[in-house]
C-alpha cells in the first residue's frame, strides 16, 4: 500500500512513519510540503494520513484557515 503521511515532525508522526515503513511504501511530508504537491501525484497514494496540527488551532479561537484537516480535505476533493 502506498501511504502519504502528513506531519512527520511530531511524536505521533515520527512513530507512525517508523511503524508503517515496516510493511508499506510511505512518503512523509510536512504540511507546507503537502500544499505544494500536485493533485495528480496525490491521486497516486492509496491512503493519506494527517498527524499535523497548527499551534494557532490548538491555542486560539477556531478559524477555518488554521484547521489543517479541513484544508487537506479541500485540496483532495477539489
Amino acid at each position: 500500500m502506498k501511504v502519504l503521511l502528513i506531519g512527520t515532525k511530531g511524536f505521533i508522526g515520527q512513530n507512525l512513519l517508523k511503524f508503517l515503513k515496516k510493511k508499506h511504501t510511505v512518503t512523509g511530508v510536512n504540511f507546507d510540503k503537502f500544499l505544494s504537491i500536485d493533485l495528480n501525484k496525490l491521486k497516486s497514494f492509496d491512503v493519506i494520513m494527517n498527524t499535523s496540527i497548527s499551534k494557532k488551532y490548538v491555542y486560539g479561537k477556531y478559524s477555518e484557515k488554521h484547521d489543517r484537516d479541513r484544508l487537506i480535505c479541500n485540496k483532495i476533493v477539489n
